[in-house]
């Protein structure tokens, strides 16, 4: 939501992961979480800075058999806020259509030691106060935390192509 030159912006992105072996000995159950708010500012007739913070929330169980068939299963979870500054283009292609991109990096030790996310899409307005967007995410996050049997390592890059609504 923008008005005049400043503006706020959430985003709100869960991924649920799945698998199960073939022989179905055992499964890993996970989920990601990343919730975003931001305020922005315009700099420019087309580019917004940002800044904000990211609400990251992790999850995993595991269940299967050990080497003599007994049943054993784990699960952890963390939750972390990582602070973050950005910016935000949108070029009109046409009446109807416009390029948009968007990058950020934050953590900074704080949260994540680092969190990055590069986003470009593609938009259709379908009316003066909407638009349908397409694009191509990818989001890396390398956060660690504890020592010993209670490390926990994240470390991962996710990416993959995004459809909604602004």
């Amino acid at each position: 939501a923008n008005r005049g030159g400043w503006g706020v912006s959430l985003d709100l992105t869960d991924v649920n992961l799945d698998a199960t072996d073939d022989r179905e000995r055992g499964s890993a159950n996970g989920h990601q979480s990343a919730y975003s708010a931001t305020a922005l500012y315009r700099v420019a007739p087309l580019i917004d800075v940002y800044a904000g913070v990211r609400l990251n929330s992790l999850g995993v169980r595991l269940e299967g058999f050990d080497a003599i068939g007994n049943r054993v299963e784990g699960s952890r979870t963390r939750s972390w806020v990582d602070p973050l500054v950005g910016v935000r283009a949108v070029v009109p292609i046409s009446d109807k259509f416009e390029f948009g991109f968007l990058a950020d990096i934050g953590g900074f030790g704080m949260g994540s030691d680092i969190a990055a996310q590069v986003w470009p899409t593609i938009g259709w307005r379908m009316g003066r106060n909407s638009k349908l967007l397409a694009g191509y995410r990818v989001i890396h996050t390398d956060y660690r935390a504890g020592e010993g049997a209670s490390r926990f390592v994240y470390d991962i890059t996710t990416f993959g192509p995004t459809l909604g609504v602004n």
